[in-house]
């Protein structure tokens, strides 16, 4: 019965020329009202949410730090294990300072040759100081020389350049391995970086000059990438997740696959299956893939583990605004039994593992109890919106396998913070750039990207592999 209808009857109700209503009538009336009710305070509830100053904030759902409210200091977050070492450098950690080196060059402070009183001075070594500096820098220009000669039997011999000597002038594989480096690890924008590099060599480097150094680096790198996309498919576990691009005024979706060594990463205008589905890596995987629910990554036909950051969010937001005990006591089970495998690195005991599921389906029982499901008001159709705490709890219920998952596995992590973090920088990238102005240079960032990531991930030193590539000997990511 809709709001309309249950007015009309109440002024029914009130009329004197209308018959009392019976008690079938009384109790559907009723029955409309307290739907209504329910579904105002749900409503209530969600925009509360929506709210920066009250409700939903980084702490308790995924909404990014840069979203909150700054006049409010969100609650603290439920910390997955640790939290608890002072801040600063730890007990028994080594540090890092500078040691003292075979200097380049040495400056003499000289004393006088004799005294104020005439005698003359021996002096010897007293003490010595080291200061470290970057030499002054300059464009260094290496012309190449080919000669020809012709035999005495008519043969003509002529050198040859280099491969990578293409051009009669061209920049370096050193300038063009920083200006990759400077936009692609450290997310520079374009024409900074082309004037750092110009203020550092004392020659004006033109905006398009980095451009099409990226381009030529992401065309090279593909071979590498392919790698890098191969042994990510062929892994046990492997961490996904999708972020948006700004990509020529239009949005479209970087994915990515990684591994505690692998980065894959790609653009697509989709989001869904045919996104997933068009770089081939994810249904590759015959292992278990962990990602924060989304729908589509259910189709593939796998092992999962659901990022559990997500359901301490969640039920952190459930326990702030209803104040219900299940939220509260099911973020300690799971943090419990988290800190138990982390502490083993092995499954959970067969008991351990009955005692966690015995009390994880008791307090979704307790949940359940306290936020039944909406029926639909007068005999309305259609999906009835739930309530937050309903859907969590239909989600924890039905995916109960997939949100346990490291507790019987303890190669599959607590979270999904692997592949979040992995696409953490690109948005710091599109936060600088704004967008990619074509869908190719959003690839192209997606290419370097990987190449780079995977590199950092292996402690491997990233400006001097991005040199060799750029000779023509790009170092192997998955070997090193």
């Amino acid at each position: 019965m809709s709001r309309a209808k249950v007015t009309a009857a109440v002024n029914a109700i009130r009329s004197d020329d209308v018959a009392p209503p019976s008690y079938a009538e009384l109790a559907a009336l009723v029955r409309s009202q307290a739907a209504i009710i329910e579904e105002l305070r749900a409503e209530v509830t969600e925009l509360r949410g929506k709210l920066n100053t009250w409700g939903r904030d980084s702490h308790n759902s995924s909404q990014p730090p840069s979203t909150d409210n700054p006049f409010r200091k969100p609650a603290p977050a439920p910390k997955l294990g640790g939290g608890k070492r002072k801040v600063g450098g730890q007990h028994g950690h080594a540090g890092a300072t500078l040691l003292r080196k075979d200097p380049d060059t040495v400056v003499r402070h000289e004393l006088p040759a004799r005294c104020l009183c005439g005698s003359s001075l021996e002096p010897t070594l007293n003490s010595v100081r080291q200061v470290f500096d970057l030499p002054p820098t300059k464009m260094q220009v290496s012309e190449h020389r080919t000669f020809k000669a012709i035999c005495r039997c008519g043969r003509i011999h002529r050198s040859e350049f280099p491969v990578t000597v293409k051009a009669p002038t061209q920049y370096g594989p050193n300038l063009q391995a920083m200006a990759i480096y400077l936009t692609q690890h450290h997310m520079l924008p374009i024409a900074r970086t082309a004037q750092i590099l110009g203020a550092l060599t004392g020659e004006p480097i033109a905006p398009s000059t980095v451009q099409n150094t990226i381009a030529g680096a992401a065309a090279m790198l593909v071979p590498a990438v392919e790698l890098i996309k191969n042994a990510v498919g062929s892994s046990p576990v492997v961490h996904a997740d999708e972020t948006g691009l700004r990509v020529a005024g239009g949005l479209h979706w970087m994915h990515v696959a990684v591994t505690e060594e692998l980065t894959f990463a790609g653009s697509h205008p989709k989001r869904g299956i045919e996104g997933i589905a068009h770089f081939g890596v994810l249904d590759q995987v015959q292992g278990t893939i962990v990602h924060d629910g989304f729908g589509p990554y259910k189709d593939l036909t796998c092992l999962h583990g659901l990022c559990n950051a997500h359901h301490l969010r969640e039920l952190q937001f459930e326990a702030e605004t209803t104040g219900q005990l299940w939220s509260f006591d099911l973020i300690k089970v799971l943090l419990e039994a988290n800190a138990e495998v982390r502490k083993t690195h092995s499954p959970l005991p067969a008991y351990q593992l009955e005692q966690l599921q015995r009390r994880y389906r008791t307090l979704l029982d307790e949940g359940e109890r306290l936020n039944p499901p909406r029926d639909p008001a007068g005999g309305r159709r259609g999906r009835i919106k739930q309530s937050t705490a309903t859907c969590l709890l239909r989600r924890l219920r039905h995916l109960e396998e997939d949100v346990l998952r490291f507790a019987v596995d303890p190669d599959v992590p607590f979270t999904n913070n692997l592949a979040e973090r992995s696409i953490r920088m690109p948005k710091v990238k599109q936060k600088i750039s704004g967008c990619f102005r074509t869908a190719a240079g959003a690839q192209a960032f997606c290419t370097i990207r990987s190449y780079l990531a995977t590199l950092a991930k292996q402690k491997r030193d990233l400006l001097g592999s991005l040199i060799l590539a750029l000779q023509g000997n790009t170092p192997n990511p998955c070997f090193g």
